[in-house]
């Protein structure tokens, strides 16, 4: 859902490749199941040339379909379409920032704004089709193996349904570790890029005044933020990625273990145990790289969300004039106002009149409203009743 809204105008392009990639991935798992047959009949007693080559030819044709459906869904990755997502993207930001309310402005720092427009939209699109594939390719193959295994030969089939439900509560605890760290990550390193920004643009003066270090307080706060939240991601995504990699190992030296003893005692097939362990093999790869690419997709959408907020801003609404003024006075009737998300009231039931071609000082002690009452004037803040 959230990478066809960024596609955006070439959504088309992206649901196509994703069938392609699909379909690339289910016969791509068919060849690797047909691996028993010819295994079988290789290792058969009555060696069969023509089976042999029967069951190699139908793996070389289904690999090399599996190849030409996975070109076809990787030429939205390097034809060019993703970049041109990208860049229509951040017009799209950027016509929204020149015509959203200029109090909402205000509520964004500059870094914050710069790291949507740079990283979040980088995060969010030029990946997007590399990392659907692999999703796919982690998801599919596997499924697909599992089924067409089960009518080759059940064994099979039901010794690696075993990986699945193993692998679920890591998954799940990977997932709600991951997507805090992510969300975390973005919030702080926009955060950094605002205060690097403010200090730079600051420098001439602070080295002016020898208030160099004094004022890399908040600086040095959000550097130290970044690397714990960083720390904490690293140590919580690890404890996943150790505890599936050892599932895969202990499960690959299982089956090698109990399928050793079942061909000694003749319930097993040497053709099957091999079959076995090269599907279990190619199994292994999705299981131990999932959480990698699951982690980038919680990347992308933590990336994605600050984008659509941006977006969703509404539009500075401007009104056309209904008729010509009869004067130029300013009035104020009841006008009531409160920056966004604070409850202190600024202004309160203001009544305020300024006539025309007279000189009007607006008087009252720090914190008062005279800033906000020019503001207002102005238009760059909008009354909140």
């Amino acid at each position: 859902k959230i990478t066809l809204e960024i596609a955006q105008n070439n959504n088309h392009l992206i649901k196509r490749s994703y069938l392609y990639f699909i379909i690339s991935f289910i016969f791509q798992g068919l060849a690797f199941a047909f691996f028993y047959p010819l295994l079988n009949t290789i290792l058969n007693n009555n060696f069969d040339l023509n089976n042999i080559l029967f069951w190699f030819t139908t793996i070389v044709i289904l690999s090399f379909i599996s190849f030409i459906f996975k070109w076809k869904a990787s030429n939205f990755n390097y034809s060019g379409d993703l970049v041109d997502t990208s860049h229509e993207l951040r017009i799209k930001l950027g016509d929204k920032i020149k015509t959203m309310p200029l109090q909402k402005l205000y509520t964004y720092r500059t870094g914050e704004l710069n790291s949507i427009l740079a990283s979040d939209v980088d995060a969010s699109v030029l990946h997007m089709g590399i990392i659907a594939g692999m999703f796919f390719l982690f998801l599919i193959v596997p499924v697909v193996i599992i089924i067409a295994t089960f009518f080759i030969e059940p064994l099979l089939a039901i010794t690696l349904l075993i990986a699945i439900p193993l692998s679920f509560p890591i998954y799940k605890y990977s997932r709600e570790k991951t997507k805090w760290e992510k969300t975390e990550v973005i919030k702080a390193n926009a955060s950094l890029e605002s205060d690097t920004i403010e200090y730079i643009q600051g420098l001439p003066v602070l080295r002016a005044i020898n208030q160099i270090g004094k004022n890399a307080q908040q600086l040095q706060k959000s550097i130290l933020n970044v690397r714990e939240i960083q720390k904490k991601g690293l140590f919580a995504s690890s404890i996943p990625m150790v505890a599936m990699n050892t599932l895969v190992e202990f499960l690959f030296l299982t089956v090698l273990t109990v399928g050793t003893l079942f061909i000694l005692k003749g319930e097993l097939t040497l053709a099957t145990l091999l079959a076995l362990l090269i599907i279990l093999a190619r199994l292994s790869e999705p299981l131990a790289n999932f959480l990698a690419v699951t982690s980038v997709l919680d990347t992308m959408e933590s990336g994605f969300k600050n984008i659509k907020e941006l977006l969703d801003i509404k539009k500075f609404e401007v009104k056309k004039p209904t008729k010509k003024p009869k004067n130029f006075n300013i009035d104020f009737e009841n006008v009531s106002f409160s920056y966004e998300n604070s409850k202190k009231i600024i202004l309160e039931d203001i009544n305020l009149n300024i006539k025309e071609n007279s000189l009007t000082a607006i008087v009252g002690p720090s914190g008062s409203g005279k800033t906000t009452i020019t503001k207002l004037i102005m238009r760059y803040a909008d009354p909140s009743s």
